[in-house]
Order: C-alpha cells, then structure tokens, then sequence
C-alpha cells in the first residue's frame, strides 16, 4: 500500500509539473510517450522530460546532434572540458551514446520543486541546448567553442555555473570542513577556488557560486591510462550518460592540462537553509571515495574497449 502510495504521489507531482510547462509554452495538451516520458519542443529543441526514481525527481534530457566517428575527438574533449565546473552546460552534462549522439541531461529533484524556479531552470536547459546544437551543427572547429568561452552569448547568464562568486562564509565554511576532514586548506584567489588536500584520496577543488548556490567538486584523476586518446575520451563520454541520470560525479577534462577529473555541484542551501559543514564533509568524503572507484572503473572500461 505505502508503494503505490508513494507513485501516486510522484505522478501528481510530476504531472503537476508538466503542466506548469505546458502552460508556460502555450501548448494545449502533452500526451505522455512509452514509459511515462513526456517531450515538449522549445526554441527547436526537441527536450524528453523522463521519470526516474519514483517519488524522487525526473531527468531532462535533449539530443543536440550526431558526431562523425573520424572527427568525433576534438569535439568529445570540447564536450568534456564544458562538463568541467559545468562551464558550458549549465548544471547539465554532456555524454555520448554509442551511435554517437551526444545527450545533455540535468537531473531535476521532485522534493521542494516550485514552478518559477523550474521554469528558469528548464529556459537555461534549452538554451544551453539549442546554443551546442547550432555549434555541432554548423562549426568544424571544436576548439573554436572552448577559444570563446565554450558558447557564445552565455554572458546573459551570471553566476550560473559560469563565474565562481565568492559566497559569505566560504572562508569558514572550508576551515571548518578542513578540520573536520584532517585536510589542509589552499585558497587559490586568483581562481576563486579552495584546495582540500586530504591525507588519503585525490585533492579536492571547490568553487563557490551563489546563483545558485552550489559548491562545485573536482577531483582531479590524472592522466597515463593505458589506452590511447579517442578510446579514453568515447569511454569518458559513454560512461557520463549512466552517471549523470543517477545522480552520481560525471567525468570531465581540465581545458590546460587536459586531466581527466570528475566533477558535481554540491548544493549549500536545502529548503531555505544552509546545509551544515558536517554534511557538507561527509559528502565531500564521498565524492573523495567515488573518485577513486571511477578511476578504478574507468581503467577497466577503457582496457575493454582497446
């Protein structure tokens, strides 16, 4: 009884959703697909709004194009440095499926959802979306994205994942997290970023934004894989579809260096309040440990698909 009343619930909710969307883009009737997947067209992007975790949230999902196998590289390390601090996606992430299609996806969370909020969310999706889309469509140059900032006219979008601000309290919040970690702290101003060095596991990157307000984690995974360049970048990039829908780090490219790393926004605030430094540790202590398996993982998948 108490299972069907939980689906009961995350259908209204859900539904309830879908109309403030169906409302909002003047669209008289939404008529669900196979598996309960609504799709809306908005600024010519085609976006799937799929139900995932009964009673938890549901995904957005949009295909914004096809890539060549022969030029398909410069374009996978473009997409993954976009996925890094989500730059370029705006809190979504890129990965690829095995045709080739590359996928930007944001997992959205049912608990708390109020309707202006999702709708400026679902508006930053689409254009997030519909820019990427018109790049892979009409550009043969990859590095052409990253040289302007990734996309063109996301200046319009501050503060999105895009320039880190500084917040209030990140000083003291990062102190009392280093203590509670056993880390040393390393503020780096002229990025805006603290470094946890932890005593065991990968070092810690984290960038404050304030809308919203979100830490972003980056754990950097190095180099030196035993495969070459393209097998690591379609495994990176096959890998992130099955990551971002769970809600889990997804895996990206530091621009300089070309790290692999993985990366999550952190929220700070959950309903109005700010979230404790002691959660705050214990999820950066986990993020510490899923970077160590994703490596493991990664390793794996990319001597398999050698």
């Amino acid at each position: 009884m108490r299972l069907r009343t939980l689906f009961r619930e995350h259908l209204v909710e859900f539904n309830t959703v879908i109309d403030w969307l169906r409302q909002a883009l003047g669209i008289p009737h939404v008529e669900a697909q196979s598996g309960g997947v609504f799709q809306v067209a908005a600024a010519g992007l085609a976006t799937d709004l799929v139900p995932h975790e009964p009673s938890q949230g549901f995904l957005l999902r949009a295909s914004i194009g096809k890539l060549d196998a022969q030029d398909a590289d410069p374009w996978l390390e473009a997409l993954l440095c976009a996925n890094l601090f989500t730059d370029g996606t705006g809190t979504s992430v890129f990965s690829v499926a095995a045709d080739g299609t590359v996928l930007l996806t944001r997992r959205i969370t049912l608990a708390g959802i109020e309707q202006v909020p999702f709708l400026r969310a679902f508006e930053r999706f689409v254009r997030h979306g519909h820019t990427w889309q018109a790049y892979l469509s009409s550009s043969d140059d990859a590095e052409e994205a990253l040289a302007s900032e990734i996309v063109p006219g996301l200046e319009a979008l501050p503060a999105f994942g895009l320039e880190a601000t500084p917040a209030i309290g990140a000083d003291d919040l990062c102190t009392e997290i280093a203590n509670l970690l056993d880390a040393r702290i390393q503020r780096i101003p002229d990025f805006d970023e603290y470094r946890l060095h932890l005593r065991e596991g990968p070092t810690l990157h984290l960038r404050f934004t304030t809308q919203p307000a979100l830490i972003q984690v980056v754990a950097v995974l190095g180099q030196g894989y035993p495969v070459s360049r393209g097998v690591l970048l379609r495994t990176l990039m096959r890998s992130n579809q099955g990551l971002s829908e769970n809600r889990n780090p997804c895996f990206a490219l530091a621009r300089s260096a070309r790290d692999v790393v993985v990366c999550k926004p952190l929220r700070r605030v959950a309903r109005n309040v700010a979230l404790p430094a002691v959660e705050v540790a214990q999820a950066l202590h986990h993020i510490a440990r899923n970077s160590q398996e994703l490596r493991e993982q990664l390793t794996r998948q990319s001597l398999m698909a050698e």
